[in-house]
């Protein structure tokens, strides 16, 4: 008998999606895919704009969760689902019942976020506003999520109109992480688990990954060095990969003139948003009009 997921943490990437899944695999009663990010349903992504090859076939995707036995939550973290417009129909079409985990971080913060990271590990070289206006001008892919993937609302949307509303659980980052452990109950109430939380909890930690060298930078901006890595370092072997070439270090402020020149990208997709969610959002941008 297949063993598929029945839920998903889809995401925003740079929102806390490592963290959760990282801490409800500590948790009894549930089971999380030893792979993080595998992508299986992410249909519009071209496999060679990313570092971590996508999972496409369907037996290797199902062996992720082959160890699962009596665990009643079982669940993969792939941020792409919630950028991808043909994701939330196939895993809908795949497992109907399946329950839905969004975090959803101030656009601004996620978006510099996301240049920080491509900036830190060496395949980002431009400005920060510079950056943003190609990724907007660009293609519509998955190479420019660092603006695309912070327009959120037609995203939720879409999954709203595919899911019931009682399989779909939305936190706001900024309030997710004020009280992690309160979060985490609540999600263990959304997924059916009666498991206790483990006291070792930690927090969202304020740094960014940086490249660790030279030729880590080299290896990521060289197209023919990632991609035979890529294909040498089984899927599993991604976080292993990341940790030895990249390191942690203080995220930088982002400046007061960058910061408005984003929230005026964001504001008006935000505000469909709140529309869409129906409550007040706490981001900067909701404020600053």
């Amino acid at each position: 008998m297949e063993k598929w997921p029945n839920f998903f943490i889809v995401g925003a990437p740079r929102c806390g999606t490592t963290f959760l899944h990282n801490y409800l695999n500590q948790i009894p009663g549930i089971y999380m895919s030893k792979v993080k990010e595998p992508g299986y349903f992410s249909l519009s992504i071209d496999p060679n704009l990313k570092l971590t090859k996508p999972i496409r076939d369907k037996k290797k995707y199902l062996n992720l969760f082959k160890k699962v036995t009596d665990e009643v939550a079982i669940g993969e973290s792939s941020p792409s689902y919630l950028w991808d417009p043909k994701a939330p129909k196939f895993i809908f079409e795949t497992v109907q019942d399946a329950k839905i985990i969004m975090i959803l971080r101030d656009p601004v913060q996620r978006s510099y976020s996301h240049y920080l990271l491509g900036l830190g590990l060496g395949y980002q070289t431009l400005s920060f506003r510079k950056a943003m206006l190609k990724a907007l001008n660009g293609l519509d892919d998955y190479s420019n999520r660092i603006a695309s993937a912070s327009f959120y609302a037609e995203s939720v949307k879409r999954y709203l109109e595919i899911f019931k509303k009682e399989q779909i659980k939305i936190f706001i980052f900024e309030e997710f992480i004020k009280d992690i452990n309160k979060s985490v109950k609540e999600i263990l109430n959304f997924l059916g688990v009666t498991s206790e939380i483990p006291d070792s909890i930690k927090t969202v930690t304020n740094t960014v990954d940086v490249s660790a060298g030279r030729f880590t930078k080299y290896l990521i901006r060289n197209r023919v060095l990632r991609l035979l890595v890529r294909e040498l370092v089984p899927a599993e072997g991604g976080p292993i990969v990341r940790k030895l070439f990249s390191k942690k270090t203080k995220k930088p402020p982002l400046s007061e003139e960058d910061r408005k020149f984003a929230e005026e990208i964001y504001r008006e997709d935000a505000k469909k948003l709140e529309l869409i969610l129906g409550r007040h959002l706490p981001w900067p941008l909701l404020r600053n009009t």
